[in-house]
């Protein structure tokens, strides 16, 4: 029996994006071949009391980390994976200490490793606390990454990113997915919106500065003052939790800009409320300057939401297929764009029906778990090469 370890950091929400991608791709895979032996090697947080629940019947071993968070420090990680004496490690994300016990147990026991570094090789992550990333890159994460048997892109551009950067291992390239939400025609009917309620055009990620979120202040800055009208009916809604007092700095602008009563922070939603705000919103943001392949527009495609987003997301597909709405960090540019939008100059309808079928024919976990498993069989049984895997 093939015995793999999903490596990632805590198993609680503080993982952001990992927190679902990293839970369902492990819940898919073991849906799709019961006969593997896959454990989720995480740590705990303040928060894993509330969320541990979540991961359902999957193996977790457990591993200690002290000091900062950031870079996840543990005595006891070499001794799990000794333990745990996977077949292949699958480890999540990059810069901190488990990339350092990934590589002794990849040295001591020969396992098979792939790297997902999930948008943390894109050149915004790379110049993000760039001298710390050097220090640990000579430490343990350049040969680290060197070593790998595959690495583990979400798009074509993380492609790029990967080769730019000089490695030359295997490439797989795997998107993130999603689950399509159960019963979605019933529930809408269920939130149609009075006559005067305002269209709500919704935000959900980390508040942190690379998701762009203090130029698109400067974009409803510029609304405000020269068609302020336009932001009368709607209502712009910030959803998720402040990194390094992000938000604070933000709501500073809104009071500033006159933005307040137009822009509505509501802090972390999960569960319910984080559906509810799906269903009640009329369209989706994310002006990110950077991002490996973000679930939260897969999930608002799934809920059938237009979606304004940047290149910088990683999902091409979007634009090709009229899912999406480009806007870029130009301030005029994306000030005319966001006008038409607000003044019902687009088709928003259609192009979140577009979205929905995107998801549904391309990012559904089921096609991710089966091709997942595919990048497992063939690091153990190298014949066929899988055709999303790329040697050059």
């Amino acid at each position: 029996m093939t015995k793999v370890a999903l490596l990632t950091g805590t198993n609680s929400r503080n993982a952001g994006g990992l927190f679902n991608s990293v839970k369902s791709l492990a819940k898919s895979i073991v849906a799709a071949d019961d006969a593997l032996d896959l454990s989720v090697i995480s740590h705990n947080d303040e928060y894993t009391e509330e969320d541990l629940a979540s991961w359902g019947d999957l193996k977790m071993p457990i591993y200690n980390v002290i000091g900062p968070k950031n870079f996840a420090y543990s005595k006891d990680l070499k001794g799990v994976l000794k333990s745990n004496n996977p077949d292949i490690i699958h480890q999540q994300g990059i810069w901190t200490y488990a990339s350092h016990c990934a590589l002794a147990q990849k040295r001591q026991s020969h396992t098979k490793t792939i790297i997902t570094p999930r948008g943390m090789l894109d050149p915004w992550a790379i110049n993000n606390s760039k001298l710390k990333k050097k220090l640990v890159g000579h430490w343990f994460e350049y040969a680290n990454l060197k070593g790998a048997d595959c690495i583990h892109a979400l798009c074509e551009s993380e492609y790029q990113s990967i080769r730019n950067l000089g490695l030359k291992n295997p490439v797989a390239i795997i998107p993130n997915g999603i689950y399509l939400p159960e019963d979605l025609e019933i529930k809408q009917k269920h939130h149609i919106k009075g006559v005067e309620d305002k269209k709500v055009l919704l935000f959900i990620s980390r508040v942190h500065p690379k998701k762009g979120l203090e130029f698109s202040l400067e974009v409803f800055k510029n609304i405000q003052e020269t068609a302020p009208h336009l932001l009368s009916n709607w209502e712009f809604r910030i959803a998720g939790w402040s990194q390094n007092g992000h938000q604070e700095a933000l709501e500073e602008k809104c009071k500033e800009y006159k933005l307040s009563n137009f822009v509505k922070f509501i802090g972390p939603v999960y569960g319910e409320a984080k559906e509810k705000e799906l269903l009640h919103a009329d369209a989706f943001i994310l002006p990110s300057y950077s991002e490996g392949l973000p679930m939260s527009v897969l999930e608002a495609w799934s809920y059938k939401l237009p979606v304004l987003m940047t290149p910088e997301c990683n999902i091409p597909e979007g634009f090709e297929n009229e899912a999406s709405i480009q806007i870029n960090h130009n301030l005029e540019h994306t000030t005319k764009i966001i006008k038409q939008v607000l003044n019902s100059e687009y088709d928003l309808t259609r192009y979140g029906e577009n979205g929905y079928n995107l998801v549904k024919n391309k990012f559904t976990w089921g096609n991710i778990a089966n091709q997942t498993l595919s990048l497992y069989h063939w690091l153990l049984n190298p014949n066929e090469i899988p055709d999303f895997i790329k040697l050059d």
